[in-house]
């Protein structure tokens, strides 16, 4: 058990803004600008309003004609693809220096000042642009086993591929979301440095699992703050799923008080492969040589075969009382969950041998008849399990054949196992 593996993948994949175009027209914004202060520098008032102007419209040029498809480039996946921003303690800093330039450039109405104001935006602005270029193109995928039993410990494995050709991606956090009970997040980040345009590589946690239940797993977070660190930007890639960690297995011949029922096999008087004579015979063409009996076959001076009892369980029926009449004791807790897994670890053997058994808890039932299926839906029960406030079990239905786990004193009745747990 616990073999499954799922995997699931993800990728950033954005189009192709219209970048150099606008670049280009920036520039020439800016180099209109500067020719502006020249002019008017030298006292050329009507060369120093034409490059202005010349710069006013090429700068509207930008914002009207290029901005639009930088907003349908970036928006779409910042709102519906789960995109978020954040603010790193550098980025505020800079907001309050961006903050103090801009009163300068109110107060004062140098060009200079304008200029440097107009500098630390573009910065800010690049700072954006790279960082979004650096998730741009990554592909992840993650593998970790479906169940797993409570006191092992769970790999999971995950693989960042970088699909752009000529740009690499730097300073990537790594952040598979894992609920484990109160340990939020249950996994640390971990950072990538630097993934090449065509390489991958594969992330590995090994993550202990100290109680049974049913964990969601709700994705992974990839982010980075490159290039400048004043702006983190991130993605929850949104794969919900569940690791379903199953009860602990439990040595059942090392505890007390349980039935030969659930520690191993029953022998029937049947000819099988089983540890106990049952009979001896003539030897037949294909019998195997392993079970010659050779003190018959010395004194009757012919081949005798040896025949064995049949090993195997009768049809059992494994009814489990969830009932608990103080819930708040720990000690009581304590058992419940020894209960939980001498009836998870009983119902995987009785599997493993091809035993037909029924398991029944008042509140759920299910018969496992050799379907993996079904044994799943039981041990998927017992890992979710809590104890009840009242009892759930019909104790007067019980037929022959049952073993009754039971946290109370219980009644006995003929043919019918009774393992009192809660006071053993």
């Amino acid at each position: 058990m616990g073999g499954n593996v799922t995997e699931k993948s993800a990728h950033f994949a954005v189009g192709r803004p219209q970048v150099l175009p606008a670049a280009v027209l920036l520039a020439a914004a800016l180099l209109s600008a500067l020719l502006g202060l020249a002019a008017r520098r030298y006292d050329r008032p009507v060369l120093a309003a034409v490059f202005s102007l010349a710069a006013i419209a090429l700068a509207g040029v930008v914002v009207l004609g290029v901005g639009p498809r930088l907003l349908r480039w970036v928006a779409p996946e910042a709102w519906t693809e789960g995109f978020w921003d954040r603010l790193t303690p550098r980025g505020f800093a800079f907001l309050l220096v961006l903050v103090g330039v801009t009163m300068l450039v109110i107060h004062s109405g140098n060009n200079l000042w304008i200029l440097i104001l107009s500098l630390l935006l573009s910065v800010f602005l690049v700072s954006g642009l790279i960082s979004h270029l650096v998730l741009h193109g990554l592909e992840v995928e993650v593998q970790y086993p479906e169940r797993v039993h409570a006191g092992q410990t769970m790999v999971l494995l995950l693989r960042v591929v970088n699909r752009k050709r000529r740009m690499g991606s730097f300073g990537l956090g790594i952040q598979p979301r894992l609920r484990l009970g109160d340990q939020d997040p249950a996994v640390e980040e971990k950072t990538l440095v630097y993934v090449g345009p065509g390489h991958e590589t594969v992330l590995r946690w090994e993550i202990p699992l100290k109680r049974r239940g049913i964990y969601p797993f709700e994705g992974i977070l990839v982010s980075t703050s490159f290039p400048f660190g004043f702006v983190r930007r991130g993605r929850l890639i949104d794969e919900p799923g569940a690791v379903v960690v199953y009860p602990a297995l439990a040595d059942l011949r090392g505890s007390k008080g349980l039935p030969p029922a659930m520690i191993g096999v029953i022998e029937r008087m049947l000819r099988g492969q089983g540890g106990s004579l049952y009979n001896v015979r003539d030897y037949v063409w294909g019998d195997d040589a392993r079970f010659m009996h050779w003190k018959a076959t010395a004194k009757l001076e012919r081949p005798m075969i040896r025949e064995f009892t049949e090993e195997r369980v009768p049809e059992l029926h494994l009814v489990f009382s969830t009932w608990l009449p103080d819930r708040e004791a720990p000690e009581m807790t304590e058992r419940f969950e020894t209960a939980v897994s001498w009836a998870a670890t009983a119902v995987i053997r009785w599997w493993e041998q091809g035993v037909h058994f029924s398991f029944d808890s008042g509140e759920f039932r299910g018969e496992v008849n050799g379907n993996g299926n079904d044994l799943e839906q039981v041990l998927e029960y017992l890992a979710a399990v809590t104890p009840s406030d009242r009892l759930l079990v019909d104790e007067k239905q019980l037929v022959r054949g049952t073993i009754y786990l039971a946290g109370h004193r219980a009644s006995r009745r003929d043919g019918v196992v009774v393992v009192e747990y809660g006071w053993n």
